[in-house]
């Protein structure tokens, strides 16, 4: 499981290690920001996989009665994770733009850039918001391919 999370958090999070960022990122104030956001997605790696060995263990253990979470439990944290992921995703370039050595204009385009990311958050919350859907509908099916499209 050890291995299974260190390929987990390598994966979501190696452009945060990769060295084009490390060159691009070598302030103290993001160094702290970049250990912070690997820590708390280290975080939701053990609670999403808590949450999945949880059922696993539960479908496969003759001893215990067999209570699993609802389905919608993992839907909805998982959701709320990447809202929060998307959030900080976000907003950790803006800061370190603003303090680079560049004109206003360079300044407020690359701000602009970085800020079509809004749009990926506000699909995020509204994919989070659609999430009850599934559940309520008779096929699922059909309901995730109008579902997919905020994903």
């Amino acid at each position: 499981m050890a291995i299974l999370l260190r390929l987990t958090d390598a994966q979501a999070c190696g452009s945060l290690v990769s060295p084009p960022y490390l060159r691009s990122a070598n302030s103290r104030q993001l160094h702290y920001q970049r250990w912070y956001y690997l820590h708390h997605h280290l975080i939701h790696c053990v609670l999403h996989f808590a949450f999945e060995l949880y059922v696993l263990w539960a479908a496969l253990e003759s001893i215990c009665d067999g209570n699993c979470l609802p389905s919608g439990v993992t839907a909805y944290f998982s959701g709320a994770i990447n809202v929060l992921t998307d959030t900080f995703v976000v907003l950790l370039p803006l800061r370190a733009i603003t303090k680079m050595n560049m004109a206003r204009s360079q300044k407020v385009r690359a701000i602009a850039v970085f800020g079509l990311g809004f749009i990926v958050l506000a699909l995020s919350i509204t994919r989070l918001a659609k999430t009850p859907m599934i559940f309520t509908e008779k096929d699922p099916t059909w309901a995730l391919s109008n579902f997919a499209i905020y994903s």
